[in-house]
């Protein structure tokens, strides 16, 4: 209980850190820490929970990679200076760490889609109606969470009868969901398709959160900053059509004179 009250004082100053850019080989390690050890505690009691697996990579990944600047260049990576070319394709290491987070975003979604079909030996979509019966286990356990009348266990979703009685209409439509994790790694080919499939997963989301009352939030949080990034397409508009600059959108511009790796 006394970590637990201290806890504060050591993540907030950590999340100052990361936002602000300094520090981020001292900040991340511990963010990653903290998170990584209370969500094995949580799921070690019996009830596992994966919501936070793609915060949980992301976070891994950033870890390493801002550790591999710090030895590389020390005073970059804790923000003393500004990044300059550490790859041998002219990427610094704000790059790189943008790069690895997408990469984790990816087989995040990747991984259970393709172990969807090992694990039924490819019969996933022909039972994926039965899904509702999920529907409605999900629906009740959101009532017995907070006790709120719209999830009433009387009140059953008119999806889960849906689904058992229309299983062709449901094999398609959730195969259409397992089939953009499948394909997900084309997603990374350059700034269009990251802007495209992140607009498809969210959307994803979206209908995972009216069909089933499963949300992820924070999931599609993290697809619009590392994915759909609105801000640079924001600066892209002004820069093409205020500017009149044309920006090229296969990846972000190499740094000149860049170091080999």
């Amino acid at each position: 209980d006394r970590f637990v009250d201290v806890l504060p004082w050591i993540v907030f100053p950590c999340l100052i850190l990361y936002i602000s850019g300094y520090g981020l080989p001292i900040a991340l390690p511990i963010l990653c820490f903290i998170l990584l050890g209370s969500r094995t505690l949580y799921n070690s009691q019996g009830y596992i929970h994966h919501g936070f697996q793609m915060v949980s990579l992301i976070l891994l990944a950033q870890t390493v990679v801002s550790l591999w600047a710090l030895v590389k260049r020390p005073r970059e990576a804790m923000g003393l200076r500004p990044a300059t070319a550490i790859t041998r394709h002219g990427r610094t290491w704000w790059d790189v760490l943008i790069r690895y987070s997408q990469l984790m975003i990816i087989a995040s979604y990747m991984i259970p889609g393709v172990i969807k079909q090992f694990k039924s030996g490819g019969a996933w979509f022909l039972h994926s109606h039965y899904i509702g019966v999920q529907v409605v286990k999900t629906h009740r356990q959101n009532y017995y969470n907070n006790l709120e009348e719209e999830w009433a266990p009387e009140q059953l979703p008119p999806l889960a009868n849906f689904m058992l009685e229309h299983k062709n209409w449901t094999r398609l439509l959730l195969g259409c969901g397992v089939g953009l994790q499948v394909i997900a790694f084309l997603g990374l080919y350059n700034r269009v398709t990251w802007l495209l499939f992140g607009l498809l997963f969210i959307t994803f989301h979206y209908l995972n959160d009216i069909m089933f009352g499963l949300y992820f939030f924070h999931v599609e949080k993290l697809d619009w900053i590392f994915l759909v990034n609105l801000p640079f397409w924001c600066w892209w508009l002004w820069r093409r059509y205020a500017k009149k600059s044309p920006v090229a959108l296969d990846a972000p511009a190499p740094v000149p004179g860049g170091a080999m790796a």
